[in-house]
């Protein structure tokens, strides 16, 4: 299958379908599985950001939003936000927004599905996994400058 094959296809597929299909997946598995790992009775979860280029198209364009180049081009791009679950090793949540929408805020307006979920500063999380033996690997995490406990 050649490229321009695979990103036609691609285009067909929508976006509600593999929505519906990952959060019937986490569905069952938060349901169905006894074994959900817990620290304390609380899951532990990674929450980020990013930007991803779309295919050009005004319909996109309309829905997600573009950013403009330093010689005036535009190029179509989206946020997306994905939740997972550290000690599970599932994606919990995974949604593409505007980007006009912050992480931070699309965070609140998410915060039925993260209900009673206390978030840290991502060195405090460092420290915390550490300190509980749960980093068994090295760990990459952004951390913002605000973040007082980095030295």
């Amino acid at each position: 299958m050649s490229r321009q094959a695979f990103a036609q296809a691609r285009e067909k597929v929508k976006p509600e379908a593999i929505k519906a299909i990952n959060e019937g997946l986490v569905a069952d598995f938060e349901k169905y599985d006894p074994s959900i790992e817990t620290i304390h009775n609380h899951r532990v979860f990674a929450v980020d950001g990013s930007l991803i280029d779309l295919p050009e198209n005004e319909t996109l364009r309309e829905a997600f939003g573009y950013t403009t180049g330093s010689n005036n081009s535009s190029h179509c791009k989206a946020r997306v936000m994905v939740g997972y679950d550290l000690l599970n090793r599932i994606c919990a949540y995974g949604e593409m927004i505007n980007l006009s929408t912050s992480e931070t805020t699309q965070m609140h307006n998410v915060s039925d599905y993260f209900a009673g979920v206390q978030t840290y500063d991502n060195c405090i999380l460092v420290l915390f996994l550490r300190r509980l033996n749960l980093a068994h690997s090295d760990l990459i995490f952004r951390v913002s400058l605000r973040c007082s406990s980095v030295k």
